[in-house]
């Protein structure tokens, strides 16, 4: 066989492989500290590995109760807070589109009290 046709063969292989594989889910997680206090991943390899990038960029900001409050997998995720007040309160969703996930957390803010809710995260993952 002459080398051409072995390399050839040999990447179709690799690419049939990887097809029948399927693609890797883009993960995204929202942690959330004290107050205003937040931190957030996406397009993650994994639910693991989004959770952890996500409470990592949390406590980073100094906050050791950091606690990740939602995973999401090849969609859409916002956090919510009030404008007035950093220690007020707060709402999170996931959703397919970042239109619908943001109307989402600023209704669970509202929801808990806010008055003036603002979105202060909005991410979607777009690989996978």
């Amino acid at each position: 066989m002459r080398p051409g046709v072995a390399a050839g063969m040999a990447a179709s292989l690799i690419a049939a492989f990887c097809l029948a594989a399927g693609p890797a889910a883009a993960a995204g997680a929202l942690a959330v500290g004290l107050c205003d206090r937040h931190g957030y991943s996406s397009d993650a390899a994994s639910i693991a590995a989004a959770s952890d990038l996500a409470l990592k960029s949390c406590t980073e900001l100094g906050d050791r109760t950091c606690q990740v409050v939602v995973t999401t997998q090849q969609t859409c995720l916002a956090l919510a807070g009030d404008g007035n007040d950093n220690c007020g309160a707060r709402g999170w969703a996931f959703a397919p589109t970042d239109e619908r996930a943001k109307v989402l957390a600023l209704l669970e803010c509202r929801n808990h009290g806010g008055s003036d809710c603002v979105i202060k995260v909005a991410v979607c993952d777009t690989s996978g």
